[in-house]
């Protein structure tokens, strides 16, 4: 009887529970943490701000929790609010805003997917990157006749954070992976050297091996960029030389 009178509770007000309550210190224990090595979360705090919380206060709200309020919140609210948490300067509300995003992705057109583009280039750094472009992919598994449309926000972009969510888009979709497209993000940055990008396609090609190595050997043989130094190739891209053999 309790939760059916809590559930009545407009949108604008299950809006202003969750801001308040994640601003107020109650810190979700946010799924982006949970693989975020302390060595490269080091690397991270020294390079963008961070929640400063006393070890005194310091309580986190369980995903679940956060997960059930962003979902009382009608859309135009929950993208405020995310809109809101990312541009925050402090690195965590940026993982919160992540999350609140791939909670709620199944309720996503391709007009609201569309509007987190332009967080890819907010204060871009691997882990914000990386975590961002999971809802986009599982977007696309649940709306294939959109994968065009999201492929090409990325692929050929002048940024490379970009060009890394175009080439990892795909990650395990296994089977269901476009390997034209897997092939139109990789073939343009095959010898560049940035590093973020060298380690896209190793991560890319070394996930698809798991479903079709035979495409993957195929790929690298075929590819003239390195002649007939597959070794080389294979080393270039981290992926094991026993693909080639």
């Amino acid at each position: 009887m309790e939760k059916d009178s809590t559930m009545k509770l407009s949108s604008v007000t299950w809006q202003t529970i969750l801001i308040s309550t994640i601003l107020s210190g109650y810190i979700p224990a946010y799924k982006v943490q949970s693989w975020i090595s302390s060595h490269i979360r080091k690397s991270t705090m020294d390079m963008f701000p961070q929640r400063e919380l006393s070890k005194k206060g310091k309580w986190k709200l369980s995903f679940d929790s956060y997960e059930f309020l962003s979902k009382q919140i009608e859309l135009v609210e929950l993208l405020q609010t995310i809109d809101e948490l990312y541009n925050r300067r402090e690195r965590e509300y940026k993982y919160v805003a992540i999350d609140l995003i791939q909670a709620n992705y199944k309720r996503f057109t391709i007009k609201e997917i569309i509007q987190f583009v332009d967080y890819f280039k907010i204060d871009s750094w691997w882990e914000t990157v990386d975590t961002l472009r999971v809802p986009f992919g599982k977007f696309i598994l649940l709306h294939p006749e959109e994968t065009m449309t999201i492929f090409d926000l990325f692929n050929g972009n002048d940024d490379f954070w970009m060009r890394r969510v175009a080439i990892t888009l795909q990650l395990s979709f296994k089977d269901k992976t476009d390997t034209s497209l897997l092939e139109t993000a990789i073939l343009p940055d095959l010898t560049t050297d940035e590093f973020f990008i060298q380690k896209a396609i190793g991560w890319a090609l070394r996930d698809y091996s798991k479903t079709n190595p035979t495409w993957v050997r195929n790929f690298i043989i075929g590819s003239t960029i390195f002649g007939t130094d597959r070794d080389s190739l294979c080393e270039f891209l981290l992926v094991p030389f026993s693909i080639i053999k």
